[in-house]
């Protein structure tokens, strides 16, 4: 699992610019639920009629950008699609959780609140602000969809 969860913080990179995703939960996009709040259950899924290539249907105006953007869910990565960046350009430092961590069941995925975590790469800072795991990725890896761990880090 720690491979594919680092091959997801690589693509992140890979793709430089900030990724605006369903998955966006617990940062400025979509803010977590205060304290004593009922955490909302997203009305989408990853597979059939509310799977990603029907999100902009759920909810037009909210999700137009699933629809028209180039830099949110889902993504079709394709070989030659995306600049790959070098592992030396890209640094990844995410502690060991000793104290351990929060888990939230967000009805379509499981969802790790980081306690610490950054990422740099071409002079910019991001840090690791959840990470989640679902099954099957929203994203396309050369037209095939794969279990997904998924790190979410913002820009600082």
């Amino acid at each position: 699992m720690a491979a594919s969860f680092f091959f997801g913080l690589s693509v992140l990179a890979a793709a430089v610019s900030p990724v605006v995703a369903s998955c966006a939960y617990g940062t400025h996009l979509h803010p977590r639920a205060a304290e004593g709040e009922a955490v909302p259950i997203g009305k989408f899924g990853y597979a059939g009629a509310i799977g990603p290539l029907n999100w902009v249907s759920l909810d037009p105006q909210a999700n137009s950008a699933c629809n028209t953007g180039t830099r949110q869910s889902p993504i079709s990565m394709t070989a030659g699609s995306f600049q790959m960046v070098q592992a030396a350009d890209v640094k990844i430092d995410i502690p060991d959780m000793t104290a351990g961590t929060e888990f939230e069941n967000l009805g379509t995925t499981v969802e790790v609140i980081a306690k610490g975590g950054n990422m740099s790469t071409a002079g910019v800072d991001y840090q690791l602000k959840q990470f989640h795991f679902h099954l099957p990725s929203e994203h396309l890896d050369n037209g095939t969809s794969h279990a997904n761990a998924h790190g979410l880090a913002e820009r600082q």
